[in-house]
């Protein structure tokens, strides 16, 4: 099934899993492209507490390569990612996975609140994240074989986001 939010559907911001429609019928609504279909296609958001059934349903469902983004919720109030480095660097990564032939499983973390919470359980093991965005690449089994954060948070600008996740995805095929 797939399904875009209109508001970001021109600029792969808001992605998101629902019913399919003929693509004749998609195209009379709005004008999508090609990779936006292909994105939604392999492209799986779900929230924190439903991560582990997203990651199984990631490795059993789609295909390789594999991709984990850790991102920050939208703010109910605008829509966007309480995250500023989300917001400029999410786009990037949508766009590398789907140019990749990847899928790409996107993990909601929370409000910043929880987030900001030392106890969250995506700052333990097995994941001990340090920072939003984080993006994994894991192997058929799961297993995690390369991992950035950091390069994400620093990027400035979409540009240079999609440069870094481009980067990744090529040293981790």
């Amino acid at each position: 099934q797939v399904r875009a939010v209109e508001q970001g559907v021109r600029n792969m911001r808001c992605i998101r899993t629902v019913s399919v429609q003929p693509r004749s019928t998609l195209r009379a609504q709005r004008p999508f492209s090609t990779i936006v279909m292909a994105a939604a296609a392999h492209h799986v958001v779900v929230s924190a507490g439903s991560y582990s059934e997203g990651k199984k349903k990631l490795l059993a469902e789609h295909p390789a390569p594999h991709f984990i983004l850790f991102t920050a919720d939208p703010d109910p109030a605008t829509g966007e990612s309480w995250c500023p480095d989300c917001r400029r660097s999410v786009p990037s990564v949508r766009s590398v996975v789907a140019a990749a032939g990847g899928s790409l499983l996107e993990v909601n973390v929370g409000d910043k609140p929880a987030w900001k919470s030392p106890d969250h359980p995506f700052r333990h093991s097995p994941l001990s994240l340090k920072g939003v965005p984080s993006l994994l690449r894991v192997g058929g089994d799961g297993a995690e074989l390369g991992r950035i954060c950091a390069e994400l948070e620093g990027a400035a600008d979409a540009t240079q986001a999609s440069a870094v996740a481009a980067a990744f995805a090529k040293a981790h095929p």
